[in-house]
């Protein structure tokens, strides 16, 4: 029985079996359908562009017609598009032009129904009608009219440009191959320069590795680089699979052949540990550096190295997130901008603080500005538990393994009572248009809650301290420890990502199962892949490791964080200004995808040079003049 179900799952992956003909398909409307946007605003005054959710419904129950027939048949399949329900944009103007403008604008319900009937019409020929369920009507006028935030933020940021521009041509004045260094002598000197975009391009480009520890870690600026650009490539599929789509046959496909399913269902609960154990460990190995010789250490370190991550974070962040919230839905308009574009600047017009607060996780995944900063607030929150767990352990040595143990349970406790909350269900075409229905927000809420991510934190711990232990010693020496460290390591990581997310699918109805393996995956994860970059450390990898300390990489790998930020709203964007639906074919999401890793980076370069890497100077010259006051004191005393 068991191989039977290993052979059905292998099969579906390359084929396909329709619940319909093509000839049958053909025959229903279309699920997704713009009416020319551009040519509508040409109305003038009378313009109005209205996108509607479009009930169908046979005629005559009695005598349904056999296109009705087809299309109940297929909506209530899970691996195909409701084909009852068609999500339109139509020209109101031109196709009816005689419901007032006002009434629509105004959600008359009247008015409305006087409108589903005139769109009826459309769909006579198939003894089919229809009722309006959801609309959103646009005229000409803009709805989000320049305000006084607006022009704060835009004076703010070009405040910046125009700084950067002013010290760049400053430093180039002065010293023109960074040999003078005088000017930097005075405060305003060191202020300005900290801006120069020349100063941090030499310091983003160079590379050096003269420190033995940091030639040992060089492999973290690969790993990050190539980590994100996995984040891209899964938002790319997201954002393609969220938008109008001209071939929604191609999508139903893709989605019976269960490609995601058996790639995506593993990793996507897991691969993000990669990020937080590498922000845990180096923060673990620098508290331990930082306080060598010392026997007791001082609560203000924790207060210091907090206020600097918090200071690290905010400007890049703030920048990105500010645009959003301000100008960014005037750069166009669309039949989809409001409902991409808008959502997303109202939701920040909203939300925005809890960003700041670095708290953003917590609150529902629909009301979250830049719903993908949940990453960037639990990284906060994780440095700040690290950081207690450590001062704690400081204290405290003996009583490590059962803290440790104690902060394991919690995290396995509580994210199988969460787990026992979802419905566990197939993501289908359906679900992946409409991302608001509940079954995906109780996984995406199980994803960034921070208890149930705790396995980075304490994989970080044990990583960072063991290689600050044990940096200057070669532990393994013998081949045999090498394969071993071969096997434990990929059966680890990539045995979390794929394996396991092939078995549920094809058990998808053991939820024991199911359960156990969201409970236990971070953690075989998180120790499985701090295992092979501790052998990186310590020489291992092969091409892996070349690879991830080829120096391109390492220097991508300083671009991430920006990458990160700015990518979904370039793919947001790319949404929001499509005319018609969007046609997809394995090619053209290879070809979207490089696009949008090419132009994250590309974009993440002016981003950190004028935004984060400015601050990131000023925050280091503020912190060491105050090292030095702190120095004078203790001298004088």
């Amino acid at each position: 029985m068991w191989m039977q179900k290993y052979w059905r799952a292998f099969s579906l992956l390359f084929t396909k079996i329709w619940v319909v003909t093509e000839t049958e398909y053909a025959s229903m409307p279309e699920v997704f359908h713009l009416d020319d946007y551009d040519r509508c605003m040409l109305h003038g005054p009378d313009a109005l562009y209205c996108s509607i959710s479009f009930q169908l419904y046979p005629k005559t129950a009695e005598n349904a017609s056999d296109t009705w027939k087809v299309i109940e048949k297929v909506s209530n399949t899970q691996s195909y598009y409701r084909h009852d329900l068609l999500r339109h944009g139509i020209c109101v103007s031109q196709r009816c032009p005689n419901i007032p403008k006002l009434e629509l604008l105004n959600n008359n319900v009247h008015y409305i129904k006087e409108l589903s009937d005139c769109y009826s019409t459309k769909f006579e020929r198939l003894s089919i009608e229809g009722r309006i369920r959801t609309i959103h009507c646009q005229t000409r006028d803009s709805l989000y009219p320049v305000d006084f935030y607006d022009y704060i933020v835009g004076i703010i940021l070009l405040t910046i440009i125009v700084l950067v521009i002013t010290a760049s041509l400053y430093d180039a004045y002065h010293s023109p191959n960074f040999s003078n260094e005088n000017f930097r002598t005075r405060k305003f000197g060191i202020f300005l320069s900290s801006f120069s975009i020349i100063r941090n391009w030499k310091k983003l480009t160079t590379i050096n590795l003269n420190n033995p520890d940091a030639k040992a870690l060089s492999s973290l600026q690969g790993i990050r680089f190539y980590n994100v650009v996995g984040v891209i490539i899964a938002h790319t599929f997201t954002i393609n699979m969220a938008v109008p789509i001209l071939n929604p046959r191609y999508m139903e496909s893709l989605r019976d052949r269960k490609i995601d399913q058996f790639w995506g269902l593993g990793s996507r609960y897991v691969t993000m540990q990669t990020f937080f154990l590498m922000s845990i460990w180096l923060l673990t190995y620098k508290f331990y550096k930082d306080n060598e010789g010392t026997k007791e250490v001082p609560f203000r370190y924790i207060i210091q190295k907090i206020t600097s991550r918090y200071l690290r974070l905010t400007p890049l962040m703030a920048t990105t997130i500010l645009f959003a919230a301000t100008w960014m839905p005037h750069i166009s308009k669309g039949p989809l901008w409001n409902s991409i574009i808008g959502t997303e600047y109202n939701l920040c017009r909203s939300n925005l603080w809890n960003n700041f607060l670095f708290i953003s996780n917590i609150f529902p995944f629909h009301e979250m500005c830049a719903n993908h900063l949940w990453h960037i607030a639990m990284d906060m929150q994780f440095c700040v538990l690290a950081l207690i767990i450590l001062w704690f352990f400081w204290k405290h040595p003996k009583r490590r393994p059962v803290i440790l143990l104690g902060i394991w349970v919690f995290h396995v406790v509580d994210t199988f009572f969460k787990t026992l909350k979802i419905e566990f269900k197939e993501v289908d075409p359906e679900s992946s248009y409409n991302t608001t229905l509940v079954n995906m927000e109780d996984n995406l809420n199980l994803i960034k809650a921070t208890a149930t991510n705790i396995p980075a934190i304490i994989a970080g711990v044990i990583y960072g301290r063991l290689f600050y232990k044990y940096k200057n010693t070669k532990l393994l020496t013998k081949k045999t420890h090498v394969i071993i460290w071969w096997v434990l390591t990929l059966t680890t990581s990539l045995g979390t990502t794929v394996l396991p997310g092939f078995i549920i699918n094809v058990f998808h109805e053991n939820y024991i199962l199911y359960t156990l393996y969201i409970c236990l995956s971070r953690t075989v994860f998180s120790f499985g892949t701090g295992l092979f970059v501790w052998g990186m450390t310590q020489g291992h990898g092969g091409i892996i490791k070349k690879a991830c300390e080829w120096p391109p990489v390492y220097i991508l790998g300083r671009l991430t964080y920006g990458a990160y930020l700015i990518h979904p709203f370039i793919q947001r964007l790319k949404a929001g200004i499509l005319r018609t639906p969007n046609f997809l074919n394995d090619y053209l999401l290879i070809f979207e995808c490089l696009g949008y890793v090419t132009w994250s980076f590309l974009l993440s370069i002016p981003l950190t040079l004028f935004f984060e890497m400015p601050f990131e100077e000023i925050k280091n010259n503020t912190y060491n003049a105050m090292k030095k006051i702190q120095k004078n004191r203790q001298r004088n005393d």
